[in-house]
């Protein structure tokens, strides 16, 4: 069950870094002030990690439900 509540958390973190992503192309269009800049890095950044972070915890959860299944 616990292995489950990470499956998902991984995937909301996933879809939270493409959202983030979408974000960035969007203020991208938009004017080149340093506000404009410095919100284009965070919300690049935060969409990296948010990614990174989904899909480790991804392949953690799926390892361990593979090992459950195999013992």
């Amino acid at each position: 069950m616990k292995e489950l509540k990470k499956l998902k958390t991984a995937l909301i973190m996933i879809l939270f870094g493409n959202g983030f992503y979408l974000l960035h192309t969007y203020f991208l269009e938009t004017q080149s002030s340093s506000f404009s800049q410095f919100s284009q890095g965070i919300l690049l950044g935060l969409s990296v990690g948010s990614n990174i972070v989904g899909i480790i915890l991804l392949i953690i959860s799926i390892r361990k439900i593979q090992e459950d299944k195999n013992v």
